[in-house]
């Protein structure tokens, strides 16, 4: 029964990333074609945004450090990232200080990045506003945190 389980678990993500926004998914359709850059080292964190956002009809592009964060909005556009604070090569204070630079040095417009971060202290916080980040989410977070989070910034976009 264990192999069963397995390939059950896998099949939402799968259809996640193919399938077209259920009906259900009407009223966010403000979220359909957004796209999001999602920078997560945790696999199943990167998973878990990747359903709940492709469900909404949202286009993910997945990286898993801040380096490659800084390349992507070098060589993409974006309606919003999503930044975990804590990652290798680089973390998320820098490459969002990087990316302001960039954005600011090409005179590009400014891309929302809301940070996504396990720890939830205050100090935290302005640390992420401090590096240029626009908003926080404490990790765990909730669906419906995380979906109100992203159509704020996107409705500003």
């Amino acid at each position: 029964r264990q192999p069963a389980a397995s390939a059950v678990a896998a099949a939402p993500a799968l259809a996640a990333q193919s399938a077209p926004p259920t009906p259900g998914a009407a009223a966010s359709s403000a979220l359909t074609g957004a796209r999001i850059l999602v920078a997560e080292d945790t696999e199943i964190n990167r998973q878990l945004l990747r359903i709940l956002l492709a469900r909404r009809g949202c286009i993910l592009q997945e990286v898993e450090n801040g380096q490659l964060a800084l390349e992507a909005v070098r060589n993409g556009s974006y309606d919003l990232v999503l930044m975990d604070c804590m990652m290798p090569i680089m973390d998320g204070y820098q490459a969002t200080a990087e990316i302001r630079a960039y954005e600011q040095a090409q005179g590009r417009p400014r891309t929302p990045i809301v940070a996504l971060t396990a720890s939830a202290i205050e100090g935290d916080r302005q640390r992420c506003l401090d590096a240029g980040m626009d908003d926080y989410l404490s990790k765990p977070f909730t669906q419906v945190g995380l979906m109100n989070t992203v159509e704020k910034w996107l409705h500003k976009t």
